[in-house]
This record gives C-alpha cells, structure tokens and sequence, in this order.
C-alpha cells in the first residue's frame, strides 16, 4: 500500500510530458493561432494574410474540426475568449479603420450572434465568464473606456481602470489601473497588486491572477504577488487555470517560447515534448491552459510561419492516478501477472 501511494504522489506531481496537434489554418492564409480554450476542448482562434488590410477569419476548433466563425460583416474578426457554454467574446474590426469596432457575444451552439451594447455602443469584447458576462474597451473615439456587461446593460469602468483583460465568474476583473499598476476590480473597490508598472492578464474563480509587473510574469495569490523566476527572461503570464497553473511567454531573447509554471517550477514548454512533438515543433506562444491542462497557442511546425496548436499531457493529469489504481496495484501478484500478459 505504501509503495502505491508514493508511485501515485510521483505521477501526480510530476511534469507530464506533451504531445503537440497542429490546429491548421484557413487556404491561402499563412498564420494563425489559438487564443482561448475551455473545458470541454473547444478552441477559438483565427487564421490570416498578414498584410497590410489583409483578412483576418474567426476559428472554432471542436472535435478536431476547424470550423470558420461566420462574421457579423467585417474584414478582420478576433474570438478572444470562450466560456464553458461555448459562448465566445467576438470582435468585428476594419484594418482601415473605415468602421469602428463593434463587440458581439457568438454562441457556437446555435451560430448566434449578439450585439454587446457598450457603453460607446462600438468596442472591443476581451473576456467573458460562465454567466455570460463581458469585460471589453469601448473606444469609438478618444482614449478606450473599459465596460462590464452584465448580461443586461453594460457598467463603464473608465473611472477605476485604464484597461481589462480578465474576468472571472464572480464579475471579478483584472487589468491596470489608471496610473497604469497591475489591479483587480471586484464590488467598486479597486486594489492595486503591485507598486511597479504592469497588468493582470487572467483571473481564475480561486481568484488567482496572472500577469506580468515591470516585464515579469507573476502570479497573485493569496494577497501575494510572486515574480515568477525566468532565469532573467522578460515575459508575459496570459492565463491561470482553476489548479493554479500559469502559462505564458517568454521574450527579449530568440526565438520566444511559452511556458507552464506549475507544483512551484516555472518550464518552457519546448522542453517539455514528446519526442516526436518535438521533431516537428517550435512553440512560440502560450495563451491559455484548461483545467485538464491543454495549453492553446502558436509555434512553427516544420519551419513554417506560426500555426496554431494544442498541447495535450501525456498522461492528462490525474490519468496517471487512475490508471494505478484501475491496474489495481494493491492487489494480488497474480493479478498483476495476468496483467502484464494481457497488455504483452
């Protein structure tokens, strides 16, 4: 029993390695990446021409399929987050800038698009939680004006924050503050996470922030900011899953690569591939992490240009676990022998 329990602490503490399936992208297109990923697996992400008034296509990836986003009449379309209903933060933009943008909720459950009424009534839609809710810039003209939609009317926050990035389901959002500090805005009260320029990218439902001060990556919890060690590297941590691990990336060196910062050990992702995922990989960029751990980004795969991916853990977390115990380790040496026969 003593020996089951150490290989099940073993397996469940250890960094799992990834396998790396690449998302694709759209004929034509040359670029693309995945932004946001829930639960469930779904991905949102987009392909492009990057050029100058090039497209840019809204994806969904689910079941393995890459589905377009069909758009509300832009040129250039970005899905910056997903829910775990399948509800997406969607904006329509013109390179050109001959429109203003406007925010839309889409639920990939019907291919419904709803109209965001910001507080400008054009805007940008950058996260949304579980209720539906909306955190966004409304900027139809002047400086961006940060809004909550609460599902019924849209609060503007201009007073209290120079920018949102993160929502959790608790109407909790992350981003900076006016005088341009990491800060959390939850009730009217804004608290300020740090002394240091910087911003929070990510909030999870623990209330554990993601985001990077004085360009570090850190990780808010507790009350506590912790830098999160780079070996020197300036970085950027874009989101936090319910475990309390962190992805982001790594800059101000070539190329840039992502991370996982999980169990106190910050890794670069590239270090962490299955020997065939990393014959035909370089991750560039991580974005999002699930609570099972698939990591959602874009890499070079085979030299290419920047294909969108999914990292996958091999085992999945707590698949290690399972198996120990379905193998019934505990039991008989006989059993354990039939065992191996059958799996030979």
């Amino acid at each position: 029993m003593l020996l089951a329990l150490c290989l099940v602490t073993g397996a469940a503490q250890a960094q799992p390695l990834y396998r790396v399936l690449d998302l694709g992208l759209l004929p034509a297109h040359d670029f693309s990446t995945a932004l946001d990923i829930n639960n469930r697996g779904d991905i949102v992400g987009f392909s492009s021409i990057p050029v100058t008034d090039g497209v840019q296509v809204a994806l969904l990836w689910r079941h393995g399929v890459m589905q377009t986003i069909p758009t509300p009449g832009f040129t250039r379309n970005t899905p910056s987050a997903i829910n775990q209903r399948g509800q997406v933060a969607f904006t329509g933009f013109e390179s050109d800038e001959s429109a203003p943008p406007a925010a839309y909720i889409y639920d990939s459950n019907n291919g419904r698009f709803t109209r965001v009424p910001t507080p400008s009534g054009f805007g940008t839609a950058v996260a949304i939680n579980d209720a539906g809710h909306v955190i966004g810039l409304g900027n139809a003209e002047g400086p961006a004006r940060p809004y909550l939609y609460d599902g019924h009317a849209s609060r503007d926050l201009s007073g209290s924050l120079g920018w949102a990035f993160g929502l959790n389901n608790a109407d909790t959002v992350v981003g900076y503050g006016i005088d341009g500090r990491p800060v959390m805005f939850q009730n009217g009260t804004v608290t300020p996470l740090s002394s240091e320029p910087g911003q929070g990218y990510a909030i999870n439902n623990q209330g554990q922030i993601a985001g990077s001060v004085a360009d570090r990556p850190f990780l808010y919890s507790g009350g506590q900011l912790q830098v999160l060690d780079t070996g020197g590297r300036a970085g950027q941590a874009r989101d936090v899953n319910e475990r309390g691990w962190v992805v982001g990336t790594l800059s101000n060196g070539s190329p840039e690569t992502p991370f996982l910062y999980r169990d106190g050990e910050l890794r670069d992702l590239n270090t962490l591939l299955t020997p065939r995922a990393d014959a035909a990989w370089n991750l560039l960029e991580g974005n999002a992490i699930n609570d099972r751990g698939w990591i959602v980004g874009a890499g070079s795969l085979n030299g290419s240009d920047r294909r969108a991916f999914v990292a996958i853990p091999v085992p999945e977390p707590g698949a290690a676990v399972l198996m120990l115990a379905g193998l019934g380790i505990v039991g008989a040496a006989a059993r354990g022998r039939r065992l191996a026969r059958s799996m030979a």
